[in-house]
């Protein structure tokens, strides 16, 4: 049987002479040092925030019932400050280095931003205590710049309530920068809620439901916002804009429902070095498609996935 390693290397020079600069830019990606002399003074994988991950005390019990009924929930300004800066700066120094944004997972600030105790305490509520975090992330920019948008009306997944994600705005969302729109749960019609991701046309009473449902969630840059995976949602456009909508997003199961078999432990710590990057190009394959500016680095993500593959095949998972 042929070393793997060797494999993937022939794969590597092949993807190079079709396209090239993958080859060294997938050798940059894997050199932990060179993300650490690229942002000298953020960590990784040291697992010690420090300092606060967040703030607030108030009560969010009520926001079990809203999850119940509604799909979604807000925790407002739940992340302290200081990290809330330093994780903007990072997405804004990953993307100037010529990097898709995602790679601001490589450090440790932008993995705390979902360990605020609120968004923590209403997790192990709604899944268990024993709940993991799936290794897909994804970090949204929407410019401020005429049509740009978020990504279109979808679902997250299949698995209703056994799965949240977790939205973080690492800026001010607004009307104008295009903040996130729900359908709450109770405005769609379950069958319709249900078939969505499988609808290809509507009825004008179901049309005229979806338009009437919508909820525009404007949040302050620190906020937490929540959604079940079969929730409807979406990012607006941005209309005069000033700056541009940062967020960065995570994945959360109920342990009996998951059966991926790259998990995270979200209050332990943070994902090793491998498993980082890896995730990072397995999100890239997973989102990358809804995003045309990142459509030219799916063939990067392929091979970096394939290259951590034959290092670990643990720290990726067996599909995109």
């Amino acid at each position: 049987m042929r070393n793997p390693i060797d494999v993937v290397r022939e794969m590597l020079e092949e993807r190079e002479r079709i396209a090239p600069g993958v080859g060294p830019r997938i050798e940059r990606a894997l050199d932990k040092s060179y993300w650490a002399a690229l942002l000298p003074g953020e960590r990784i994988c040291h697992d010690d925030p420090a300092g606060p991950l967040s703030v607030g005390g108030a009560d969010d019990q009520p926001l079990d019932t809203q999850m119940s009924t509604e799909g979604w929930a807000e925790i407002d300004a739940c992340v302290a400050p200081g990290l809330l800066s330093r994780a903007k700066n990072v997405v804004e120094g990953v993307r100037d280095a010529g990097w898709p944004p995602i790679f601001a997972f490589v450090y440790d600030v932008v993995w705390h931003l979902h360990r605020a105790t609120p968004v923590r305490r209403l997790l192990r509520r709604r899944l268990g205590d024993d709940y993991r975090q799936l290794p897909y992330t994804w970090v949204f920019r929407v410019a401020a710049t005429p049509g740009a948008a978020g990504w279109e009306p979808h679902i997250d997944g299949s698995r209703g309530a056994d799965v949240i994600t977790v939205w973080v705005a690492l800026t001010d969302a607004t009307l104008d920068n295009g903040c996130v729109y729900v359908l709450p749960r109770s405005r769609v019609p379950t069958e319709l809620a249900r078939g969505f991701r499988d609808l290809e046309t509507a009825t004008r009473p179901q049309l005229i439901a979806l338009l009437h449902g919508a909820r525009a969630l404007p949040v302050s840059a620190g906020s937490a916002l929540l959604w079940d995976s079969d929730t409807i949602h979406w990012g607006s456009h941005a209309e005069g804009a000033h700056g541009p909508r940062i967020a960065v997003a995570a994945l959360y199961v109920r342990r009996s429902a998951a059966d991926e078999s790259v998990l995270f432990e979200p209050e332990g710590a943070s994902p090793p070095w491998l498993h980082r990057i890896g995730g990072c190009a397995q999100s890239i394959l997973r989102y990358g498609r809804d995003e045309p500016a990142l459509r030219a680095d799916l063939g990067f993500a392929e091979a970096l996935v394939q290259r951590v593959r034959a290092l670990d095949a643990a720290a990726v998972m067996p599909y995109p």
